[in-house]
């Protein structure tokens, strides 16, 4: 665990079930000098399981090989090891008041921690468990510790490594540190709104990024993903070398690369698949992928005449990973933690089809989708569904496409010289102050500061020389005088070289520069402007829904979807069928009667949070 998480309690004491009602038991954490109380409530009359909602533990979003880890994609993030916004726990914190909890009230506990505690669940004079409290701060390292300018581009000659401790989120997986998700907490520098790494090439006499042809040289959307389960340390490699010419958008490229027919390296843009008029079709943004693969729009199947879905596989295919698949036996009521799909923007499908815990929310259009200890994290922006299925098991191939691969390659960082620094920069969404922050490292590049060139000059210069010589003797007459051109060449070469400039010595540092996140306004209550309608035939009415946490601090940028019965669909319609709350905490939907007279529930749905309308029409 790490400080600023939460942690949910379960504790199972048959002593402790007195009464056929609902039994509580108190439980003490202690973390350092630091301890607190939670009063643990029982999920049933009599199941003995106490827990720190009094519910059993939602298993909506299983990820991996085991069960029992949920991720918080409905605060619209992904970085928290979390429960949801509405789940009652124990709070981790570097600095607070520390204050205990109480499930029958559905009040959150409050410890203060520090890295290196060990936090320990104490039960009746008895160490039930215990969690080590890692820290939030990272470091980059190099190999190798110094890079030799090159012009050779052919060869991966540079690994980037960052201890990380506070982004190993899952236990049973390889995490990934990719690319933004619009969080608050990932907003700011390095990079653009997508990309959280970038490698730099810092000039070695203006300390400025160095630029060619008025080119800087940044290779940004870099991912690094972590060695092994549970290590914390992530990893990335790089092909990183000099010029002697100019710099193609080639040169400088992450990473990550995607395609269909061609691949080329991902910058965040949207990816489209399908047919988004007429459907099935789907708008996404990839986040995170742990491994090469391949993302689909594909037919899942089951019993009922459609159900499209985005996955992700490491295969050729989707073959064998249709319905069938979901709702692997021995884990709870039949949910799987090795297949998770998209079902829509907000739903996740990781169980039986045709049983409705086996879907999971994600307000924030947020999904991981998994194929068993390999995922890739997706964020949806549109998804239209379709009553025409295809072939199970078997991609839509219609408009955009059905899949595009993704493939984990190098990144590419060309013009650094001798003499220059690579500059590394990650946004940490919490460093050790709680906040969010850029954590920098640098590289030294050895070698000539300049290219090296040669240049050669010859002169040639010409002699000319006459000779008059005599005649011969007498007798038949002698030859005549003869004029003879002696030519003499010289030839002279100047070598001009371009002399290294002596290099400097910097000291490799790490940098740690906060900056300030704002509050979060957490989800606490959901609240309709009406509670029940009545309309007449071919009417309508606009209900305004708030969002509120506590305090009665608005909830903004949330959605909120709307949701009829079967039966009432044929009375009412409701638009839109999802909208996203304003700065005030509020979004209105507008309920429009048909000229025919019964009665339909509207549910709306924001996170886990639900509250019904009924609907009264008549005609």
């Amino acid at each position: 665990m790490n400080d600023y998480d939460r942690a949910w309690i379960s504790v199972t004491d048959t002593s402790g079930n007195t009464t056929d009602a609902q039994d509580t038991i108190i439980v003490s954490i202690k973390a350092g000098f630091n301890a607190v109380s939670f009063v643990l409530k029982e999920t049933g009359g009599t199941t003995t399981v106490f827990t720190t909602t009094g519910l059993v533990q939602s298993v909506m979003y299983p990820i991996g090989t085991a069960s029992g880890y949920v991720e918080d994609f409905n605060a619209g993030s992904h970085n928290f090891s979390a429960l949801g916004t509405s789940v009652i726990g124990l709070n981790l914190k570097e600095l607070v008041a520390n204050i205990g909890g109480d499930a029958t009230t559905g009040s959150d506990a409050y410890l203060t921690v520090s890295a290196g505690n060990t936090l320990e669940l104490l039960y009746v004079g008895s160490t039930l468990d215990t969690a080590v409290v890692k820290t939030n701060s990272g470091s980059f390292s190099f190999m190798p510790g110094s890079l030799t300018a090159t012009t050779a581009t052919d060869t991966v000659n540079l690994t980037i490594t960052l201890t990380d401790p506070d982004e190993d989120l899952n236990p049973v997986v390889k995490d990934v540190i990719g690319f933004a998700d619009g969080s608050v907490l990932l907003a700011g520098n390095p990079g653009t709104a997508s990309s959280r790494v970038q490698v730099e090439a810092i000039d070695q006499d203006s300390g400025s990024i160095v630029s060619i042809d008025g080119t800087d040289i940044i290779a940004r959307h870099i991912m690094l993903v972590e060695t092994g389960t549970n290590t914390g340390i992530f990893t990335a490699s790089g092909k990183v070398y000099g010029t002697t010419t100019t710099v193609a958008p080639s040169d400088l490229m992450g990473n990550l690369l995607v395609g269909s027919s061609a691949v080329s390296a991902y910058k965040g843009e949207e990816i489209t698949l399908g047919d988004t008029t007429t459907g099935p079709g789907c708008t996404f943004r990839i986040i995170e992928a742990n491994a090469s693969g391949r993302i689909g729009l594909y037919e899942a199947g089951g019993t009922s005449t459609a159900r499209p879905v985005l996955g992700f596989t490491t295969g050729n295919d989707f073959t064998n990973k249709g319905a069938s698949a979901f709702g692997i036996a021995g884990v709870t009521s039949g949910i799987t933690t090795t297949r998770v799909v998209a079902y829509s923007r907000t739903y996740t499908l990781f169980g039986n089809p045709e049983s409705g815990e086996s879907y999971g929310t994600s307000a924030a259009g947020l999904h991981k989708l998994i194929e068993g200890d390999n995922y890739c994290l997706v964020a949806i922006s549109s998804f239209y569904g379709t009553t025409v299925a295809g072939a199970t098991e078997t991609t839509y191939e219609l408009g955009n496409g059905g899949s595009v691969t993704i493939a984990i390659d190098a990144f590419h960082l060309v013009g650094p010289r001798g003499g220059d620094s690579l500059k590394v920069s990650y946004l940490d969404e919490f460093n050790d102050s709680g906040v969010s922050g850029a954590l920098t490292g640098y590289l030294l590049v050895v070698g000539d500061s300049t290219t090296t060139t040669t240049s050669t000059t010859t002169t040639t210069t010409s002699t000319t020389t006459t000779t008059q010589s005599s005649g011969g003797g007498g007798g038949g007459g002698g030859g005549g005088g003869g004029i003879v051109i002696a030519t003499t060449t010289t030839t002279t070469s100047t070598t001009t070289t371009t002399l290294p400039i002596p290099l400097p010595t910097p000291t490799p540092s790490v940098i740690l520069t906060p900056t300030p996140t704002p509050a979060v306004c957490e989800l606490k209550s959901m609240t309709p402007s009406k509670s029940a309608l009545k309309l007449k035939g071919t009417k309508k009415y606009d209900v305004t829904v708030k969002l509120t946490g506590d305090a009665e601090c608005p909830v903004a940028n949330m959605e909120v979807a709307v949701k009829i019965n079967k039966a009432g669909k044929k009375y009412v319609s409701v638009s839109p069928t999802s909208a996203v709350t304003d700065t005030s905490g509020e979004v209105t939907f507008t309920i429009k009667a048909k000229n025919v007279s019964g009665r339909a529930r509207v549910t709306f749905n924001s996170g886990s949070l639900k509250k019904r309308l009924v609907v009264k029409v008549k005609s």
